[in-house]
């Protein structure tokens, strides 16, 4: 086994988003206790094969300036299978991950964070994962903050955690309305997280983001949420397939530390009803379809 703790990077077709999230990573603080893994996706249609085979080579070069690895699919698995088979990979061997995507650039002290989360929070069972990302909200107290479930852009967790996720969308759905959740998971209302459950569960779309996160939040588990950013999406500029133009993910990544001082494991209610009243506001136009929208993006992951 590794000593080193895993970073998994999947990226696709997108080479200089790439090139920008492994500069963003070798400037953390930290890199050196990670071994970098790069996964990248096969073209879907032959137009888009230079573009993969660029993408190939940045995470090559990366690799092997780093001591770290690259694994390259000859064909297109998508981001849910390339995501779940490649975490759960490295999983094999390994007692914990960290997960980044070629859109997402970690600040300086994103590593640091994740590192010291997954070592403080390892014999917390009930904590599902550390999270990167932190929508424009106010933390509670200017600290990190738990929120039931689990989340997507910045991640990390343990083995045996991720072990515990439920992958069929169906029977989530089942024990959603059995234990009669959908509103809680929805928060009120102001976040349809059940509507990308159900089309996923029809086969519209193919998210295993939208999974992971109702698995956790229907084992009662908490991700850990930082006090200020750590990660900023640069994946909204329309060059990404689940992706358009837009700003409602915009966020200034924090340029300090995050205290590590720990928090006792219950989900915040102050984060929480911030979190619903943003998630209004950020839909109060067109709710609808702004909504259906935002989900499609991030979700169909």
């Amino acid at each position: 086994m590794d000593s080193k703790v895993p970073l998994a990077i999947f990226a696709y077709k997108r080479p200089d988003h790439l090139r920008k999230v492994l500069d963003a990573t070798s400037a953390m603080r930290e890199i050196d206790a990670v071994r970098v893994h790069v996964f990248v996706d096969g073209p879907r249609v032959p137009e888009e094969s230079e573009l993969v085979h660029k993408t190939w080579e940045i995470a090559r070069q990366y690799a092997s300036e780093s001591d770290g690895t690259v694994t390259i699919s000859r064909e297109n698995k998508g981001l849910s299978k390339s995501i779940i088979g490649g975490v759960s990979s490295i999983l094999q061997d390994n007692k914990s991950i960290i997960v980044l995507e070629d859109d997402l650039l970690g600040s300086k002290y994103f590593l640091e964070y994740s590192l010291n989360g997954l070592e403080d929070y390892r014999q917390e069972s009930r904590v599902s994962s550390i999270h990167g990302y932190l929508p424009n909200i106010q933390s509670p107290g200017g600290r990190p903050f738990f929120r039931r479930g689990a989340d997507c852009w910045g991640w990390s967790t343990w083995k045996d955690r991720w072990e515990l996720t439920e992958w069929d969308a169906n029977l989530l759905l089942v024990n959603l309305r059995k234990y009669k959740l959908t509103k809680e998971l929805n928060l009120n209302g102001a976040y349809c997280y059940s509507c990308m459950l159900e089309r996923q569960a029809i086969g519209v779309i193919d998210s295993w983001a939208i999974r992971w996160h109702v698995s956790m939040f229907l084992q009662g588990r908490l991700a850990l949420y930082p006090s200020h950013s750590l990660i900023q999406n640069i994946g909204f500029d329309g060059s990404g397939r689940h992706g358009g133009k837009n700003d409602f993910y915009e966020t200034r990544t924090y340029d300090n530390p995050v205290s590590r001082t720990k928090v006792p494991v219950v989900e915040s209610r102050v984060a929480r009803r911030r979190l619903r009243q943003h998630y209004r506001v950020t839909f109060q136009n067109s709710w609808p379809r702004r909504l259906k929208k935002f989900l499609q993006r991030r979700f169909s992951r």
